[in-house]
């Protein structure tokens, strides 16, 4: 999995800690101002210090552990169960959010990518957000993006890369643009966007669109 430097989000070091399931973005799931699912038999630990976050699936001794790889995550902010039996989870990673798509009869990572401002539809096919790029040292452009549940890990990358966590989606905002490496950097001052908020161009996009 590829991975950007994670030196710009601030740490709290800490020992495991379970159940760090906070369930308080209910947005997440396609239920902005609702209420979050309830969860049962999912729980989850969460070490700062050594970097390792994990889901587990089931009670007890007979839980399955989803290791969590890849970012540092302070706590999980949010799991939404999809109608399919997937899970996708959100951890809070300070400044972004890395999102989480689990197989839940597997207990297997299918994707993941980093994100800002994530917001389900609410027929939760589509995860919208904002590109994630660094908040120091390049001249950041806020795209709006959005990740089809519909479709794999390989068809959600325009590059083809499956272990790709930024560049992860098409764009839908601003009009005309693609997504690539860098496709929100290093932008020129009177052509960067930055209106830093949940996406609210979902509807723009309909079935079948390609990125």
């Amino acid at each position: 999995m590829k991975i950007a430097s994670l030196a710009m989000f601030p740490a709290v070091w800490m020992c495991p800690v379970w159940g760090q399931i906070a369930q308080s973005h209910p947005e997440y799931c396609g239920a902005p101002g609702g209420v979050s699912p309830t969860l049962q038999d999912i729980s989850a630990t969460v070490d700062q210090k050594n970097g390792s976050t994990a889901l587990y699936i089931g009670r007890g001794s007979a839980a399955v552990r989803v290791s969590l790889e890849g970012s540092l995550i302070s706590e999980i902010a949010e799991v939404c169960p999809l109608p399919d039996g997937r899970l996708v989870v959100y951890g809070d990673m300070g400044h972004a959010t890395a999102v989480y798509v689990v197989d839940k009869a597997r207990a297997s990572v299918v994707d993941a990518f980093w994100a800002y401002y994530p917001a389900m539809s609410p027929d939760q096919r589509w995860i919208a957000y904002v590109k994630f790029y660094p908040l120091h040292g390049v001249e950041g452009s806020d795209e709006c993006m959005v990740y089809d549940l519909t479709k794999t890990p390989v068809q959600n990358r325009p590059a083809d890369e499956p272990n790709e966590t930024i560049d992860v989606g098409g764009v839908i905002f601003p009009p005309g643009h693609r997504n690539f490496p860098g496709s929100n950097t290093q932008i020129p001052a009177g052509q960067r966007h930055l209106g830093r908020g949940n996406p609210t161009l979902l509807g723009s996009r309909q079935p079948g669109d390609s990125f």
